[in-house]
C-alpha cells in the first residue's frame, strides 16, 4: 500500500521487577493486543511475566518455589497503584509510569 506511514506508539509504562528490593529487570508495557512472555531469574529459578494491552501478570510458578501462588493469583495489573508480590521469594512487580494517572478514590 502506498502513502501509508507507520509509527511506533509511545510507551508510557513499564513493569519493574525487584528481588529483595533490587531492580533486576524492566519491561516496557505497550498497548499491543498480542501477548508476550518475559523470563526473569531469581535465586537460580525462573519466573515468567506475561505482557498484554499495557498490563502485566505473573505466570504460575512451581509449587516448590511459590507454594501459595498469591503472586500468580493476583492477576493483571496496569496502574502504578497496584503491585504483584511473591513473599516467599521476595519478588515484587510494580508499574512505573511517565504519565500522570488519576486516582479514583482515596481512603483513610
Amino acid at each position: 500500500v502506498t502513502g501509508v506511514q507507520t509509527c511506533a506508539l509511545p510507551i508510557y509504562k513499564k513493569a519493574v521487577i525487584k528481588v529483595q528490593g533490587k531492580i533486576i529487570k524492566e519491561i516496557p508495557l505497550p498497548n499491543y493486543e498480542k501477548s508476550k512472555i518475559y523470563k526473569f531469574d531469581f535465586y537460580g529459578n525462573n519466573g515468567y511475566l506475561e505482557v498484554k494491552n499495557g498490563s502485566v501478570r505473573m505466570l504460575e510458578m512451581d509449587r516448590k518455589i511459590c507454594p501459595k501462588k498469591i503472586c500468580s493469583n493476583t492477576g493483571w495489573i496496569n496502574t502504578k497503584y497496584k503491585i504483584i508480590v511473591c513473599l516467599p521469594n521476595k519478588i515484587e512487580v510494580n508499574i512505573e509510569s511517565t504519565k500522570n494517572e488519576k486516582i479514583d478514590a482515596m481512603s483513610n
